[in-house]
């Protein structure tokens, strides 16, 4: 009992720290890095090009997986400023835009739009989503403790430029006697925001407004605070501990809110079998309502997490894995969401000059494939990599989905 509880103390001790995981290839660095996504478990990035595109219901039913049909987006900008004087004292300055999206379409819907079920059943269902982008900016300071351990602080202030919160549409499918099949989806969508949007959709405001409704924005930001802690273990090998930690929520006062419809009618479904089906669709945009005085709590992810760096053969590569645990909107019940994030990459450098990177990684609900180049010219740096993206991990390697990574420093 008292080694497996010597043993249990070294682990937590080890996961609380970790030398340096990321060494820096200069002491000054102006950077930007940009970063945007899209995919889904089942079509094709092929398939959306074709002229014709044929949607089979009963084929896409029998494909899809059971967690049914997934479409996300994710996008990232920022651009920073680094010093790093040495071990104890590395310096950045940072703002950042991140979004990110995500909706999911149940499996048993497709199953019944594609081979149907008894006359005079009906069922309903529910289709999940949401959205935000924050606008960000922070610093972040490093430096080092009793010679091992190196400890990094990241305060940050946050906007939320545009905020869905998880919302559920439902989703109702009824059958009838003459063979036909009847399916509606609606969902009542709202947007929050620091101030109306009305004036911007409706293009009646002036020439004063944004640079009013910027500084009205900035004013209702939220903070949260991110601590990571690092040493190494072996001379080879670095691990460490990371948390995001929200403390004050942004605040937004109005709200846009929307109903979305969608009508699907299948007259002689039994003509699935000799391509006589006959079907019919509708879909649209309710009335926007613009409410004010609602005043909405935002909070960016909590994150938590580990990493480690094994460098086998020395400095010129590198192994990197990491597991993370993330709640979306951690304050609250309804709409919170709790998922696993994980990656493992494997980086290989010509003294810094020219290198290459591959990972494969679940972050953000999705699975991506990712591989980089990286070229250093001393005075200039360009790192470039595309990525395969899915909603599972078979598929993020069926081009369902991509991405692109684009990163330049200058500096010395």
């Amino acid at each position: 009992m008292k080694r497996i509880l010597a043993l249990c103390i070294f682990v937590l001790s080890s996961l609380m720290a970790f030398a340096e995981l990321y060494t820096p290839h200069r002491y000054v660095e102006l950077g930007i890095d940009t970063q945007a996504g899209s995919s889904n478990n089942y079509f094709r990035i092929d398939d959306v090009f074709k002229k014709n595109l044929v949607i089979d219901l009963r084929k896409i039913s029998e494909d899809l997986s059971s967690s049914g049909f997934e479409l996300d987006f994710y996008t990232k900008d920022r651009l920073f400023l680094n010093v790093n004087i040495s071990p104890k004292f590395r310096l950045s300055l940072f703002t950042e835009t991140e979004g990110a999206g995500y909706m999911n379409v149940p499996h048993r819907l497709f199953e019944i739009l594609g081979k149907g079920y008894q006359a005079g059943e009906d069922a309903t269902f529910d289709i999940e989503g949401y959205a935000d982008l924050f606008y960000t900016i922070g610093a972040s300071f490093r430096t080092t403790l009793f010679e091992k351990y190196g400890v990094t602080f990241t305060p940050a202030y946050y906007v939320p430029l545009v905020y869905m919160e998880k919302t559920t549409g439902k989703v109702s499918v009824a059958s009838h006697d003459d063979g036909s099949l009847t399916a509606r989806a609606d969902a009542q969508i709202s947007l929050y925001s620091a101030v109306s949007l009305q004036k911007y959709k409706e293009n009646t405001f002036k020439g004063g407004d944004i640079a009013s409704d910027v500084a009205s924005s900035l004013s209702k930001g939220g903070f949260d605070l991110s601590l990571a802690v690092e040493r190494p273990i072996v001379p080879k090998l670095d691990i460490g501990a990371f948390i995001r930690i929200p403390m004050v929520p942004a605040r937004l006062d109005h709200k846009m809110t929307m109903d979305v419809y969608g009508y699907y009618t299948v007259n002689r479904l039994m003509g699935i079998l000799d391509k006589s089906m006959e079907m019919d669709k509708d879909y649209g945009v309710g009335d926007v309502v613009y409410t004010t005085g609602e005043s909405q709590k935002v909070w960016r992810p909590f994150r938590f997490g580990a990493e480690a760096a094994w460098r086998p053969f020395g400095s010129w590569f590198v192994l990197r894995p990491m597991i993370a645990l993330v709640v979306r909107n951690p304050y609250t019940s309804g709409a919170r969401t709790v998922y696993p994030e994980f990656s493992l990459s494997a980086e290989a450098a010509l003294k810094e000059i020219i290198g290459i990177n591959f990972s494969t990684s679940y972050l953000n609900r999705v699975f991506v494939q990712q591989l980089g180049l990286m070229l250093n010219f001393r005075v200039i740096e360009l790192n470039i990599k595309a990525m395969l993206r899915g909603g599972s991990f078979v598929n993020s390697f069926n081009w369902t989905g991509a991405g692109a990574y684009v990163g330049v420093r200058i500096g010395f």
